[in-house]
Formats: C-alpha cells, sequence, structure tokens
C-alpha cells in the first residue's frame, strides 16, 4: 500500500489544451488540440496553447469581430484543462 501511495504522490498531473469556441447561442464547443488527447505536462499543455493562438490569430480575431461588444472578447480562448 505504501508503495501504490509513492506512486500516486509522484504521478505527475496531466492537462489538456483545449479550444473553447462561443456558439451562436451563447453556449461553448469544447474540443480538445490534436495529437494532446491523451494528456500532456503543463508546461506543454501551456506551449501548443500559445503555439495554436499564434498560428490562428487571424481567424480569431475575425470571430472577435463578427460578435462585438462584451462577448467579443470571449470568442474563442484555449486554456488548459486537467484531465
Amino acid at each position: 500500500m505504501t508503495m501504490a501511495l509513492a506512486t500516486m504522490a509522484g504521478a505527475e498531473t496531466l492537462y489538456v489544451p483545449t479550444i473553447h469556441a462561443l456558439q451562436g447561442d451563447g453556449s461553448y464547443r469544447d474540443s480538445p488540440l490534436k495529437g494532446s488527447e491523451q494528456g500532456v505536462s503543463l508546461g506543454e499543455c501551456q506551449s501548443q496553447a500559445k503555439r495554436w493562438k499564434a498560428k490562428n490569430a487571424q481567424a480569431i480575431a475575425l470571430a472577435q469581430e463578427s460578435l462585438g461588444g462584451a462577448r467579443r472578447d470571449a470568442a474563442i480562448e484555449v486554456s488548459c484543462e486537467k484531465l
């Protein structure tokens, strides 16, 4: 039992970089970044999220422009969700 507790304590928490896209009805559609569905370290998750945002900056800007108002900044977000 002690070994199991030590293994659990040493286990790394995994994260999934997840895209949250605001839909027309006000709900969000959540989609994990492809290839990271099984989870990655927090540092890798943050790095992947940053790269995805940079790669898709133009599409994000267009989505934000189409919304306008207070919801504009929430059009598309990427966050690291615990697995």
